[in-house]
């Protein structure tokens, strides 16, 4: 197990190495163990109205019952209702998932999570 500072470093290091998906994938898989995907998103997880602004969804990683959803958006800027949307939907097929989403050149990201206990659904949106 990393130390927290060790940990900082790690990022710190790859952030300096690596950008955008290449980035997300080294973060999940190298530095915070996660088990390596690279799997296309369940097909319910984009809704049909929101397919022409999303160049790609993916499942990336995964942990215990943890699943790491990667969605690239075809704007600039990822939009948050446009990522609550999406969120809503992993969490209906999903027991817990990460989303992160980016923009199109890869260099902005928000991080969302939902998790479902069987009775309700929680979303938290980070950053």
């Amino acid at each position: 197990m990393r130390s927290g500072e060790q940990l900082v470093s790690d990022i710190a290091r790859l952030l300096e190495t690596a950008k955008g998906e290449v980035f997300l994938k080294r973060l999940f898989w190298e530095v915070l163990g996660y088990r390596p995907a690279n799997d296309p998103a369940p097909a319910d997880v984009v809704p049909e109205s929101l397919a022409a602004q999303v160049t790609d969804a993916q499942i990336i990683g995964h942990w215990e019952n943890i699943t790491i959803l990667y969605v690239q958006f075809a704007a600039e800027l990822p939009m948050a209702t446009h990522e609550h949307e999406i969120m809503r939907r992993a969490g209906r097929i999903l027991s817990g998932a990460i989303g992160v989403f980016s923009n199109f050149t890869g260099t902005a990201h928000d991080v969302c999570y939902v998790r479902d206990d069987g009775t309700r659904s929680e979303e938290r949106r980070v950053g």
